[in-house]
């Protein structure tokens, strides 16, 4: 097996592995949205709008990265997301926190949040981890709960 084969097997292995996990959790909401990684957030986001978020053009316009965390709000009906964008002009990455609502596919900035507002990807997990109010956080398909 080549090592490309390989590592699409690991993360196949992995990710299912993280769904019999994340299955036997009690939060039937996040069990029900199916969605487990960014790439889910993302092809749900698809299959329900027609929308331009996560096109490529549109990505690479606004220079885009979409973080691996997910934030996870089941007395929202939200999963929080942060996103990255540095346009031509500035010098560094700023973060914005998002939020995915699953039952109708929209996207959008919670409110008291606003684009770009973080310079730093620690301070914008922190934000998405107080907003969220849950113990549940999904990094890359394979952590399920916050230490507490």
């Amino acid at each position: 097996m080549e090592l490309n084969e390989w590592m699409s097997f690991d993360k196949r292995k992995a990710k299912e592995e993280a769904k019999v996990k994340w299955i036997k959790r009690k939060n039937d909401w996040v069990k029900d949205t199916g969605i487990y990684s960014t790439e889910d957030l993302i092809a749900d986001y698809v299959r329900k709008t027609n929308g331009h978020f996560f096109k490529p053009e549109t990505m690479k316009f606004f220079n885009s990265r979409v973080s691996a965390t997910l934030f996870p709000s089941p007395d929202e009906k939200v999963i929080y997301f942060l996103t990255s964008e540095q346009g031509p002009t500035e010098v560094q990455r700023m973060y914005t926190l998002r939020y995915y609502r699953p039952s109708d596919g929209d996207i959008g900035e919670p409110e008291g949040h606003s684009f770009q507002q973080y310079d730093t990807l620690q301070k914008a997990k922190q934000a998405a981890k107080n907003r969220a109010q849950s113990t549940i956080v999904i990094q890359g398909g394979l952590q399920y709960e916050k230490c507490q």
